[in-house]
């Protein structure tokens, strides 16, 4: 004896749908209507839950990478402020390197340092590089050039910046210590005063602190205001750990 259709579904999803008792003589088209809405339901029910189970993994994730950023900024953060003793002209701000916007950020704090009289002037590490096109030059500014013009923007002139150069090695903070510590000491500058960003600072005070070779020059850190996420503080993390565990 042939079966319609419908009767093959109803014979088949009988066991797991509920609402269909198999002695019940609904029309054909009817329970295929019922078949195919609980289908529908059970997919979407499935769905939900996916999504469901999906959010709760990302909002989990968000938790925990805030936590661990937060944790990482505090441990590689340090800050030493300036005393409200009158500054000198022996008292100069040095900008350690980054990113253009991270340069950027640092200028403007090492900017107001010198208009509020905390120091003198700004030192500044040359570099041999190519940045942007300048129309008005009909090329592209080399470095220094470019230092100069941002700090320009800040109200800093140009004769109130020193360009330093020396030799870098492996560790680049460590060996940018070393070198600027013989720097000041043949300057014989009286306060040195750091600028870097906040998950920095921590490998450059500790760096620096080490470094510096004449006891009677005073170390302070600022720090720029400047954003960190975790791509940037899990790497320097590793950093100082290799810094503690091999220099210091």
């Amino acid at each position: 004896m042939s079966m319609t259709i419908p009767a093959i579904l109803m014979r088949h999803t009988s066991k797991w749908l509920p609402f269909i008792d198999r002695r019940d003589k609904c029309p054909a088209d009817e329970c295929l209507t019922k078949t195919r809405l609980a289908f529908l339901v059970r997919i979407g029910t499935y769905r939900l839950g996916c999504f469901a189970v999906i959010a709760l993994v990302i909002g989990c994730g968000l938790a925990l990478r805030k936590d661990a950023s937060e944790f990482l900024l505090y441990r590689l953060t340090y800050v030493r402020h300036l005393p409200e003793s009158a500054s000198t002209h022996n008292d100069v701000v040095y900008v350690l390197g980054g990113t253009p916007d991270s340069l950027k950020a640092k200028f403007q704090t090492a900017s107001k340092l010198v208009q509020d009289g905390r120091a003198a002037r700004v030192l500044v590490l040359s570099q041999q590089a190519l940045m942007a096109f300048s129309p008005a030059l009909g090329r592209n500014l080399t470095a220094d050039e470019w230092v100069v013009e941002n700090f320009s923007a800040f109200g800093i002139p140009a004769d109130a910046i020193e360009f330093v150069a020396f030799e870098k090695g492996f560790f680049g903070t460590w060996s940018e210590a070393k070198g600027l510590s013989r720097f000041v000491r043949e300057r014989g500058y009286r306060r040195l005063i750091l600028v870097t960003s906040p998950f920095h600072s921590r490998r450059v005070w500790e760096s620096f602190s080490r470094a510096i070779e004449q006891p009677d020059t005073g170390l302070f850190l600022y720090l720029a205001d400047e954003s960190a996420y975790l791509r940037h503080l899990l790497p320097e993390y590793v950093k100082l750990l290799l810094y503690r565990a091999l220099l210091f």
